[in-house]
Formats: C-alpha cells, structure tokens, sequence
C-alpha cells in the first residue's frame, strides 16, 4: 500500500481546524477545497477528514473498496432518534438482510401500480391551484408527497397532516444537522436539544404507527408497500419484527417525502426562470396523452421531461455531501486513507465541476440527451454502489409524472423579489419561501383517467 498522503487544506484555526467554516458555509467550503486536488484532507478538530473531488474516487469509496467504510457516525447517530436501525443506518449482515426483504417492495412491476394514484393526487392539488393561485411551492409539494407517501406507503392519506408534515421536517433537517455538529448527552438527559428531539420523534410516530398497527391487525397485501414489508419473509422465513417494520417505514417516510417535494420545488423554479424549457415539456407531453391523464406506460416515450429532472438533480442535488468512515487502512487513486478517518462525498462540488460538465452552472437540460463520455460517478445525486438508494426508480417515477402533468397544463410564475439561494440542511432546500403564481393554460383539454 503507498504511503502518499493527499494535498492539505490549510487550517483556518490551531484547534478547530476547518470545522467552523464548514458549520457557518458548507458548500463555499467544498467548492475551495477542489482547487486543492482530486483527493484532499481537511481538520475538523482532531479528526482527519477526506474529500473527493474525482469520479473515479467516488467509485473506489462506494463500490469497489466499498467494504472499507461505513456509515459516518457522527451523520449515522444523529439520524439514529428517528429512523432507529433502518436502512439507511444499518451495516453488515442485518442490512443485507432487511435490503433484500425491501427490494421487491419496488420492483418496477410493483411501483407501476402507483403511477395512477401519482397522476391523481396531482391534479386534484391543481384544481386547488385554479382557486388559489398564488402559493408555496415548497409547502404544495410536501403537501402533494406527504398525500402520495400516505397512499403508497400505508394505503392512507396523509395529505390532510402535509402542514404538520412540513413542520415536522423542517425541524427534522435542523435537529439532525445540530446532532451531526455536536457532541451529544444521552437522550434520556433533560436538555434542551434533547427535549426536542424526544418531542419530534414522539410527533413523528404518531402520525405513522397508527398505519402500521391497522396492517398489522390484517396481515393482507393491500399493495402498499408497509403490506409487503410486514409480509416479506428473509431466507429463514422470519418475518421483521414491530420495530424493524416501524424504523423502516420511518426510514421510507422521511426520504419519499423530503427529498422528493425538494427535488420539485427546485425544478419548478427552474422552469418557472427558462419558459423555453416548460414549453418544450408541453409538447413532449402532447405527442404521448393528449386529452387523457398520463400512465407508468407514457414515461418511457418523454425523455425531455427525464433530462429535466435530471438536469434539476445535478444542480440542486438533494444530498449535497455525505460522509463515509474508513474502518481498514485503504487506498483511494493512489493515496493512503487511514483507519477512523472520514470520507466525505459532495455530489454538489462534482455535479458543477467544469472538468466534466460544459457551463456547469446553467440550466441545460438537453446535456442528458446527448451522447457524453463522462465518468460514471461525475453524477450521482441518488449515492452508489450497493447502498445506493432502494427508492431512486419510484422517486424518478413520482417526479416525472408529478412535473409532467403540472407543466402541460399549468404555467408557474416566480413571484418573488430575490432568487431562492440553496441552504444545505440535511438536504439541499432552498433559503426563503418559493413563492408562486399558477396560471391554467388555455386550450389544454382536462384530461379523463
């Protein structure tokens, strides 16, 4: 094994290291530190922290040297309250274990079943644009998913609790951040941060441990996905227990709602700045349903509408970093990585780096229509590698849909004063309210199911 060390990013502060700037402007943080090479290393007090800046890295860490690292823990307990042991916290055999019980929950013959309801709830939320047209993007959209997660997740509505939803995810992504950045007490002390989260968490399971308990009562495949998950068996015919099958659909609930309304919010007012780009959805759309609703079967013929999402994710991508610690002494792209240290990945730095993307700061979505050479992780806003997320076909699926079906028959206008800037929580949101005036377009047919 080499022992080269990677190049170094001069410590602002002899303790600290680098740790304030990263708490006080993450992103600037990693756009500076990519001047400094394809692999370099940061302080954050004591700890070694390194940054990868090639694609070729990014695959070395998920996939091919992928049994060297784990979950950060420092991110891994601070999501710990609300998702337990879920799938996006848990490691080695148990995770193996409940990935393969989840995988056939969204098989694509399963997740095209949902492609009706998708359609559905979107159109009666535009019905109630028509009446109320001036509107949060942001709170529509959590409203929308939260409506959509309810239905295909639990075979409920959630969509009558969206602004407790909002809510609670907004002090999701705060809570969890600070978790990240602190040394944390016990949950059972009485301190204050401590308190809100033991608050949250009891919010939060509140609203979906009744659904859990009515299919538990039933044992029936209703053909939402919290059936399949009580009813999966792993090879030894074991079924999950309650808390496995209550921190997974935690696990689910969180992600199909937060990143998915962010995700829209963020293209919606990208169209609502290129209205070249909206009009060219409108007519991608009108060559596939016009005068009817859109289906599963219609995506495969609106590959705009595909490079639209696509170009919106490379922009805006909901996980803007995520960190991996190194358990064995490894080696990436010729540098030696020791044991305990971090690695930290930023789809955000790769997804604007010039070296790969031609005017990497503009809207294009036509770039994911062309033929390219780049490297496969030069883009990868739904992670990698065996870990990569189980829910990434249904969120492109429910995106699609959800984008397609506004746009044809809806035009969005920005009505704000000042550009919503990016605020990197545990996800990408955007700093200020995404305000918006929706305007029916003329001449479009209501489309019948």
């Amino acid at each position: 094994m080499t022992n080269n060390t990677a190049p170094n990013m001069p410590s602002t502060h002899p303790v600290f290291g680098l740790f304030t700037e990263f708490q006080n402007d993450p992103l600037d943080l990693l756009e500076r530190s990519r001047a400094f090479g394809d692999v370099i290393k940061m302080r954050f007090f004591n700890r070694s922290n390194y940054v990868m800046h090639h694609p070729d890295a990014v695959q070395q860490v998920l996939v091919k040297n992928a049994d060297k690292f784990q979950k950060d823990p420092f991110i891994s307990g601070a999501l710990e309250p609300f998702i337990g042991n879920g799938l996006v916290r848990s490691e080695g055999e148990h995770w193996k274990r409940q990935r393969k019980m989840m995988q056939p929950a969204f098989h694509t013959q399963r997740i095209r079943h949902y492609a009706d309801t998708i359609v559905e709830r979107t159109q009666a939320l535009m019905q109630d644009w028509q009446e109320n047209p001036e509107r949060d993007i942001q709170a529509d959209m959590v409203h929308l998913t939260s409506g959509i997660i309810g239905l295909t997740l639990f075979g409920h509505n959630a969509s009558d609790q969206s602004e407790r939803i909002s809510k609670l995810l907004l002090e999701f992504n705060q809570l969890t951040l600070q978790r990240a950045q602190q040394i944390n007490l016990p949950r059972w002390m009485p301190t204050a941060h401590n308190r809100a989260i033991n608050e949250l968490v009891s919010a939060f399971d509140s609203i979906i441990m009744q659904f859990i308990e009515e299919r538990r009562k039933e044992m029936i495949d209703h053909g939402d996905l919290l059936s399949m998950l009580l009813l999966s068996e792993d090879e030894n015919g074991q079924r999950m227990s309650a808390q496995e099958v209550r921190d997974e659909a935690a696990t689910l609930f969180l992600a199909g709602n937060d990143t998915t309304a962010v995700s829209l919010t963020w293209t919606l007012y990208l169209l609502s700045q290129h209205p070249d780009v909206a009009e060219k959805i409108r007519a991608e759309v009108d060559s596939v349903a016009t005068g009817r609703a859109l289906s599963f079967e219609d995506l495969r013929a609106m590959p705009y509408v595909d490079a639209v999402i696509k170009e919106s994710q490379r922009l805006y991508p909901s996980a803007w970093a995520f960190s991996r610690e190194c358990i064995a002494d490894t080696e990436i792209m010729g540098y030696h990585i020791p044991k305990s240290s971090v690695v930290t990945l930023s789809p955000w730095v790769m997804h604007h780096d010039e070296t790969f993307w031609a005017d990497a700061h503009a809207f294009k979505p036509e770039r994911f229509l062309e033929e390219n050479d780049l490297p496969k992780y030069a883009y990868y806003p739904f992670g990698g590698g065996q870990r990569v997320c189980i829910g990434n076909n249904f969120a492109m699926m429910e995106m699609r849909l959800i984008l397609a079906t506004i746009v044809h028959q809806m035009q969005v206008d920005y009505i704000n004063a000042e550009a919503p800037h990016p605020d990197p929580l545990l996800v990408l949101q955007p700093d200020k309210r995404v305000n918006i005036k929706a305007r029916i377009l003329e001449n479009i047919p209501e489309p019948t199911f």
